[in-house]
């Protein structure tokens, strides 16, 4: 075996064109198989970096067309009562800073004041959101991310000026926190509603996260049945054939993410990978042919390369250093005729 290293190494150094070529082909297919399985991995595969993932479970109005919306603020009131467990609701929202220069717009949402809570998120700096910071005029407060910390230089106890109102920075998410169907967050702040949006039926605009103990999606969903036709019969304007239904907060995820595309990405990259590795092999048999002399075939030389090794561990050697075959039945040639 190490003679085989040996002398691949020397074959190597003798033919440096060949060998680049190879390895810049086998490079392109493996790196590109890596980034591909490193996207599946962090959307696909882990999508939900929450302690008790299996337990979150994720809203949906459907209407009778079939499509499906958000909850309602008046609706998600009477939801939570029936619900089996504790539920938080969010709605994406953008944030502009005021710094030395120029405004700088931001990716947030704006969170009910238990949505860290529900997700099982704690701050690595600071605190979380407390409950009296959901009304209005408490409710100038915030949580960012990590990035926007060290960006901006700001953490617990300072303050920063977001949409032309000044905010106190009360926790820092930690870099691995990521909230998949929301995209990228820089800040959270606390949804706080006015008397008129909080009895708002028809504005379905909120997304609604909740724990539920593992198996019981069920039994949510007969309780949610139930409230969807009381709502209906007290609110027939706003709430006719209207269900909330409660689903795996992965599926959410999957929707948001394209786990199909995803999927077929990383087959058409592993696609690539075996066209690459089958030039490497091209590469190997057209060298064959060419030490071995134009008129013996590729069929010839395939036969070559296959009599040439008594080993699995010495046929990758052959594939490393081609060409050592016709050497040695040169030279078992040679030894016969004397």
């Amino acid at each position: 075996m190490l003679d085989d290293f040996r002398f691949s190494l020397r074959s190597l150094r003798k033919h440096p064109g060949f060998a680049w070529i190879a390895v810049i082909i086998l490079v392109a297919g493996i790196s590109g198989a890596t980034v591909m399985f490193s996207f599946l991995n962090a959307w696909v595969i882990e999508p939900m970096p929450f302690p008790r993932s299996e337990e979150l479970v994720n809203l949906r109005t459907l209407r009778p067309d079939g499509s499906a919306r958000g909850v309602s603020a008046g609706d998600f009131a009477d939801i939570e009562q029936a619900a089996l467990g504790e539920f938080a609701v969010f709605t994406q929202s953008s944030f502009s800073v005021k710094g030395e220069g120029e405004a700088e717009r931001l990716r947030g949402a704006r969170v009910s004041t238990n949505f860290l809570d529900v997700l099982g998120v704690k701050p690595y700096a600071g605190r979380a959101f407390e409950p009296g910071e959901g009304v209005l005029g408490n409710h100038r407060v915030a949580v960012v991310s990590e990035s926007f910390s060290k960006t901006h230089g700001v953490g617990p106890g300072s303050e920063v000026k977001l949409n032309g109102e000044q905010y106190a920075i009360v926790g820092v998410l930690p870099e691995s926190c990521q909230f998949k169907t929301i995209g990228i967050v820089d800040v959270l702040a606390p949804l706080a509603l006015g008397d008129s949006e909080r009895r708002n039926r028809t504005n379905r605009f909120l997304s609604a996260i909740g724990r539920v103990r593992a198996g019981a999606i069920d039994r949510l969903n007969g309780n949610l049945r139930e409230v969807s036709k009381r709502l209906e019969a007290e609110n027939p304007d706003s709430n006719r054939t209207m269900i909330v239904m409660a689903e795996p907060y992965a599926e959410e995820v999957a929707r948001h993410t394209g786990r199909p595309i995803l999927f077929t990405m990383f087959a058409v990259t592993l696609a690539l990978l075996l066209i690459a590795c089958s030039n490497v092999a091209n590469l190997l048999l057209v060298r064959q042919c060419v030490r071995a002399g134009t008129s013996r075939s590729r069929g010839s030389a395939v036969s070559g390369l296959l009599r040439g090794r008594r080993s699995v561990d010495g046929a990758t050697c052959i594939i490393v250093s081609p060409g050592r075959t016709d050497q040695q039945s040169s030279s078992r040639s040679a030894n016969r005729s004397q």
